[in-house]
């Protein structure tokens, strides 16, 4: 192609819109103190909970926020492969990560999980195999920024749309007034 001596002298820069509006998606979503709160209670009652974390907890820049969670709750923590560096894998409640490329004792515990906190997950099937059988006795709290992944792949009992590193900062401020026993 012929490109004038004009053009190819000038710098060409991209113009980007001064907004970006996707339907159905809200980053500024929070979660409420009550759906909070509920997850509290939810722990309080619980025998054995897992914390079930994926990329969006890296995304969210909530990795300090998930291990003062961790200290305060004493959770076990196991990883997606895109949630990898999220929490220390060299931490004592580090479960590693899970599914069909991770630890088998990372699977065997949500299988018996009474609970299982999926924070920043899409419950893809590289981590769940066969999704009717996975964690099929637990509570599942699925808490995302994406309304599209909530009850896509997994129906959650308590589903939170929330930026997960706001809603694991409320939890945190929430255990410290108040903690678990």
């Amino acid at each position: 192609i012929d490109v004038p001596k004009n053009i190819q002298q000038q710098r060409l820069q991209p113009v980007f819109p001064k907004e970006v509006r996707l339907r159905g998606y809200d980053p500024d979503q929070k979660a409420s103190d009550l759906a909070l709160n509920e997850i509290i209670g939810l722990i309080q009652k619980s025998a054995r909970p897992v914390l079930y974390v994926g990329g969006g907890v890296i995304t969210s820049g909530a990795s300090e926020q998930l291990r003062q969670f961790v200290a305060a709750t004493q959770i076990p923590v196991a990883t997606t492969i895109m949630g990898c560096g999220a929490f220390p894998e060299t931490h004592p409640l580090s479960l590693k990560f899970l599914g069909m490329h991770g630890a088998a004792y990372a699977n065997w515990a949500v299988s018996e999980a009474d609970l299982l906190l999926a924070f920043g997950v899409r419950f893809d099937d590289r981590v769940t195999g066969n999704v009717a059988k996975f964690c099929e006795h637990g509570t599942i709290v699925h808490l995302d920024i994406d309304p599209s992944e909530i009850n896509k792949n997994k129906p959650a009992h308590l589903p939170v749309v929330s930026d997960v590193k706001y809603a694991l900062t409320r939890l945190n401020e929430m255990l410290a007034a108040r903690p678990l026993q």
